[in-house]
């Protein structure tokens, strides 16, 4: 009974799917955020008529506008980022720890069962006085 509960523990997988999503997420915000902050490349125009025109401070007002707005979040989001994978990592470390432990319990119980158990099973099978004989023996 107690082999069949090891190679249970043994079979059982961790869900691997929810650390592969959260990489997966990290990846792409990775990706998606610098792409997202990245100055639009814009075709260099004549610069006496973007100076009179002003086209050149609203183009640059509005790119600041955007990199104040972005930065930010992308700051914000790589620190949720690393919290999160933080959280994850510590949960996968201690359901292997959990399922570590509880297997190396139950060998310790499977070996004693197989082994000093049958002994003692065996000595209560002897009569009376060769059991005496034998506790005295092992409590010398």
């Amino acid at each position: 009974m107690k082999l069949k509960q090891i190679e249970e523990i043994a079979t059982r997988q961790v869900p691997i799917w929810q650390p592969a999503l959260l990489v997966s997420l990290l990846l792409a915000g990775y990706i998606v955020v610098p792409l997202i902050a990245k100055k639009p490349s814009m075709p260099q125009t004549n610069k006496s008529s973007g100076s009179t025109l002003g086209v050149n401070t609203i183009q640059e007002q509005l790119d600041n506008g955007i990199n104040s707005i972005v930065k930010p979040a992308a700051d914000q989001i790589q620190k949720q980022a690393g919290v999160v994978l933080g959280i994850a990592q510590q949960t996968v470390q201690q359901t292997v720890q959990d399922v570590a432990s509880k297997s190396a319990d139950q060998a310790k119980e499977f070996v004693f069962d197989n082994t000093l158990g049958k002994v003692l099973q065996n000595i209560n099978t002897l009569p009376a006085d060769q059991q005496d004989l034998i506790k005295k023996a092992i409590c010398k």
